[in-house]
């Protein structure tokens, strides 16, 4: 398989004067405007509880000779909020991942080390680092201007050796990304001009992406290459471009489709994180009709 809460602080000032017994006039001073508070995706001291967008694909590869390749039992991206997300407790450190019906626990989350990869978490008697980790993208060591603080990522997976499907017999693996952050206040998005986030690591190949946001009209556009790799039976040194449209409801979810020159189809929902939309995030799924279908989690940093 390829792997390509915001707290909103207002305050309501109101006063009233009055003079001597002839009356007096009621008085309702400007509210002061103030910003909301973004609590950082890194920070771990203190309870959260976050619902987000995720994509899940569930893949299964024969074992009997001759070897098969991997092919998709099911995938899919969804938009709905409930049931997908995370709850941090800081006592005892534990972490509770939720994908609709799924539930993965990790536990002893203490802080976010500067690299993309997290904390893992293995069952007992369950060595492979495979079956079950917590993954987030918070910082780019190659290029710190992308390092991100608002919008992570969670993802685990399950995997079954000698798994039946049908008649079949094989490994199973079920993976599901999510994201989790700040998310920010529809207060507090931008309403006009354009901001382009470029992203720090990108799974899937291709190196980064750049997103553009209109904030007037609401359409959100990107490409990016895709790289040949082994596992997607090709010989070239790359499969084209993938092209993301996408429209901006206003609120805070962006939904959009994914179109690539070599034949790949699929869709992506995301919103914004932090202080005036400061990062993006999204997750997805593409397909293609011969290598399969894959996956892919994006965060990036606007400017």
């Amino acid at each position: 398989m390829r792997t390509f809460g915001a707290v909103a602080c207002l305050a309501m000032l109101a006063g009233c004067g009055g003079g001597g017994s002839g009356g007096g006039t009621v008085v309702t001073p400007t509210p002061t405007p103030t910003s909301p508070t973004y609590l950082s995706a890194r920070d771990f001291s203190q309870y959260r509880s976050v619902s987000d967008f995720g994509t899940r694909i569930d893949s299964f590869r024969p074992t009997l000779p001759p070897a098969q390749p991997w092919r998709t039992l099911a995938l899919g991206t969804t938009t709905a909020l409930g049931g997908i997300g995370f709850t941090y407790y800081p006592s005892p450190k534990s972490y509770q991942a939720v994908y609709l019906n799924e539930f993965q626990e990790f536990r002893q989350i203490e802080a976010m080390p500067a690299t993309w990869v997290g904390d893992q978490d293995y069952r007992p008697g369950d060595p492979s680092p495979l079956r079950r980790y917590f993954r987030y993208v918070q910082a780019d060591t190659t290029n710190s201007t992308y390092d991100l603080n608002y919008v992570g990522i969670v993802s685990w997976s399950d995997y079954t050796v000698g798994a039946m499907v049908g008649a079949e017999r094989g490994d199973r693996e079920v993976w599901r990304y999510h994201l989790y952050g700040a998310v920010t206040v529809a207060s507090d998005l931008p309403k006009t001009g354009r901001t382009t986030y470029r992203s720090g690591f990108s799974p899937g190949g291709g190196g980064r992406i750049d997103l553009t946001v209109d904030w007037a009209s609401g359409e959100v556009t990107g490409a990016k290459r895709v790289n040949c790799i082994p596992s997607d039976n090709c010989t070239g040194a790359d499969l084209g471009e993938l092209r993301f449209t996408g429209q901006f409801d206003g609120t805070r979810r962006v939904l959009g489709t994914i179109s690539g020159s070599a034949g790949y189809q699929g869709t992506f929902v995301g919103g914004f994180y932090g202080p005036r939309a400061a990062e993006i995030g999204i997750v997805g799924d593409v397909r293609h009709p011969t290598r399969g279908d894959s996956i892919f989690p994006i965060t990036a940093k606007g400017s």
